[in-house]
């Protein structure tokens, strides 16, 4: 069987981010080939906080109130998203250095990177992309493709776009999560289907195995989850 390495944002406790994150896996699979993901962090981003607005962390401390549950809370859902990760993902040794990205990709059938916002600007490099989730030194042309790429904030400078223009040429494939990322991708000469995000790829019966449905409440409810 054919082994595909995955790049993309999977650390984060983000529902989002974990869950494409396994669906993607998943429909891997599906496919008959082994799918892992490629343990690669950005260096800033290898601690949770970087996730959560200082105001609200700093609100929550200064409250003395809200300290000692805030931070129990907080530490079971870390607990969480890690045994999830641990049970229900794949994931490499960490590489951090593009030489180890390049031996772990050589290594590999393909690699597929996307989906969440892998092409989002990083304030940390100065609102310019992380090359690496563009295989940037790292892959010969036709063992990378990306699956509903995504970019978040999309407003874009020329030197961002020279950028874009010079990377995606070294994709063999793209295909991309947002309209206006279509549009942007046209602009640089790439033609890039719309795709629907991995999660969406998957059946009901598959989510529901995964996270088994239960009646938890006798009274009618709304759940409201806010970003």
């Amino acid at each position: 069987m054919k082994e595909v390495g995955i790049m993309t944002w999977f650390t984060y406790n983000n529902y989002g981010t974990v869950l494409q994150a396994y669906a993607l896996s998943k429909k891997l699979e599906n496919m008959q080939v082994i799918p892992e993901i490629i343990n690669y962090r950005p260096k800033i981003r290898k601690t949770n906080i970087y996730d959560m607005k200082i105001k609200f962390i700093l609100k929550q401390l200064i409250n003395k109130n809200y300290q000692k549950k805030y931070i129990s809370e907080i530490s079971k859902i870390n607990e969480k998203f890690s045994k999830f990760r641990k049970d229900s993902l794949s994931i490499s040794n960490e590489v951090d250095t593009y030489t180890e990205l390049k031996e772990k990709a050589d290594s590999l059938d393909k690699v597929v990177y996307g989906s969440d916002q892998i092409w989002r600007k990083q304030p940390e490099l100065s609102n310019h992309f992380d090359p690496v989730y563009f295989a940037d030194n790292i892959l010969k042309a036709n063992k990378h493709i990306a699956y509903a790429a995504s970019m978040g904030n999309m407003d874009l400078s020329k030197k961002n776009y020279d950028f874009l223009k010079e990377k995606v040429n070294k994709f063999s494939h793209i295909s991309v999560r947002e309209e206006k990322l279509k549009f942007i991708m046209e602009e640089v000469g790439i033609n890039s289907p719309l795709v629907l995000d991995p999660t969406l790829l998957l059946t009901n019966d598959i989510w529901e195995r995964v996270f088994p449905i239960r009646n938890m409440f006798n009274e009618r409810y709304v759940l409201y989850y806010r970003l």
